[in-house]
C-alpha cells in the first residue's frame, strides 16, 4: 500500500484568506464551500489541474526509508489552467491498503467522479497574498516538507508580487471622473489587475 498526495492552486471567493504563516492550513470541504456560495464565480474553485506531491510506499521499507531521507523541500510548478486570482493551495490524499483497498480525500472540484463520504477535507494553504494570474501563467513554489513528511509548508517563488504591478492588490479613492473612466478601461475584470499605467488626480 501507499499514500499519494495530490496539489492544487485555489482561486478563492472574495473575502477568503484565513491564517497565513509557516506551516499553517485550514481543513475545508472545498466542494462544500463551493456549494454555499452558490455560484461558480464567487466561490473557491481549482485554478490548475492538480498535480502529484508525494509519494510513499507503505509496503517497501527500503523505498520509504529514501523518501524520508530525501530532499526536505523542492520547487514545484503550477500552470493556471484560466484567468483568475490565486490566494492557496489545496492538498489531498490518496491512500491504498491491501487487496486494492482505497480511500481518497480528492475535492469533486477536481474530478465530479470523486467518493462521497462523511467529514471529508482537503488541506488548504494560504499563500498570504492575492496574486492575478492569466491563463497560462505559472506559478512557483517552494515546498517544504516537515516532521518526516507528515507536514507542508508552501512559499510562492514566483511570479515575484511586489515585483509585478498590477498583481498587488490595493485600495485608493478616487474623486476624479475622467480618472475613473481610465481605471475601468484598464482594470481587467477576471484577474482584478491593471493592464496598463493609469494617469489622473489620485
Amino acid at each position: 500500500g501507499g499514500a499519494e498526495a495530490a496539489a492544487a492552486a485555489v482561486a478563492a471567493a472574495a473575502g477568503q484568506r484565513g491564517e497565513v504563516g509557516g506551516s499553517n492550513w485550514w481543513s475545508v470541504d472545498l466542494d462544500e464551500e463551493a456549494t454555499l456560495c452558490g455560484d461558480a464565480a464567487s466561490g473557491p474553485r481549482l485554478a490548475a489541474a492538480p498535480r502529484p506531491l508525494l509519494d510513499l510506499r507503505l509496503d517497501d521499507v527500503a523505498a520509504l526509508r529514501r523518501r524520508l531521507e530525501g530532499p526536505a523541500a523542492e520547487a514545484v510548478e503550477i500552470e493556471v489552467k484560466e484567468d483568475c486570482v490565486v490566494s492557496a493551495v489545496a492538498v489531498w490524499w490518496r491512500i491504498e491498503g491491501p487487496g486494492g483497498c482505497r480511500l481518497s480525500s480528492e475535492p469533486r472540484l477536481a474530478n465530479p467522479q470523486a467518493e462521497v463520504w462523511p467529514g471529508k477535507r482537503q488541506a488548504v494553504y494560504f499563500l498570504g497574498c492575492e496574486v492575478g494570474m492569466l491563463k497560462g501563467e505559472k506559478m512557483r513554489l517552494k515546498v517544504d516538507f516537515l516532521d518526516r513528511m507528515s507536514g507542508l509548508r508552501f512559499e510562492l517563488l514566483s511570479p515575484v508580487v511586489e515585483d509585478l504591478i498590477g498583481k498587488a492588490r490595493v485600495e485608493v479613492v478616487v474623486d476624479a471622473l475622467p480618472t475613473l473612466r481610465d481605471l475601468r478601461s484598464a482594470v481587467d475584470e477576471e484577474t482584478g489587475r491593471l493592464t496598463k499605467a493609469v494617469e489622473g488626480d489620485w
